[in-house]
């Protein structure tokens, strides 16, 4: 093996003392970081991190919250390599901590809602299923097929709206599918 180190070998002590600094239990969390990052985390911002990477000659602090399903701001600033870490620390509270605790309950907000969107779609399907068979439809919700030979598709719209398409229908169950939908409120 070579002696030169990776940055994270490098800057994994300075994170330490940085993460001492912070305070709120940050730590350098080993299983995210990597040879060129060093990523910090702590248990009271839950999928919150700062990373930290060379890039030109300084590093890159940056922080967001990590989500595949919702995008979120990052803020990051630059420091010397050689910079104090007590003044890393105080320019990732001032820059990039600023506004975390209203980013967590946007991100807890944003969770929620997603959870009760998907728990919604499970009892949509329940219901549609009663009638029929759910099938897989492109691009749709969901696929239905039912026992009178009638299929179709739901498809969900923004603000709640859905779009409901029915398939091979007679012209008598047309009238009466037309009759019903006009007497709807």
């Amino acid at each position: 093996m070579s002696g030169i180190k990776s940055f994270f070998q490098e800057y994994q002590p300075v994170c330490d003392v940085i993460c001492c600094l912070l305070g709120n239990e940050w730590r350098v969390n080993k299983i995210k970081s990597w040879d060129l990052c060093v990523v910090l985390t702590s248990p009271k911002y839950k999928d919150y991190s700062i990373y930290f990477r060379r890039e030109k000659g300084r590093v890159n602090i940056s922080g967001s919250i990590y989500s595949r399903l919702f995008r979120y701001s990052c803020n990051s600033c630059t420091v010397s390599e050689n910079r104090n870490p007590k003044h890393i620390a105080n320019d990732i509270k001032r820059k990039i901590l600023i506004n975390i605790d209203e980013e967590i309950k946007k991100h807890i907000n944003n969770l929620k809602s997603h959870n009760e969107n998907l728990e919604e779609d499970k009892i949509l399907k329940g219901l549609i299923s009663r009638f029929g068979k759910l099938n897989n439809y492109y691009n749709a919700f969901t696929g239905f097929h039912l026992n009178n030979g009638i299929k179709g598709e739901v498809n969900r719209r923004y603000r709640g709206k859905q779009q409901l398409v029915i398939e091979d229908l007679d012209i008598d169950n047309l009238i009466k599918i037309i009759g019903f939908v006009s007497n709807l409120s």
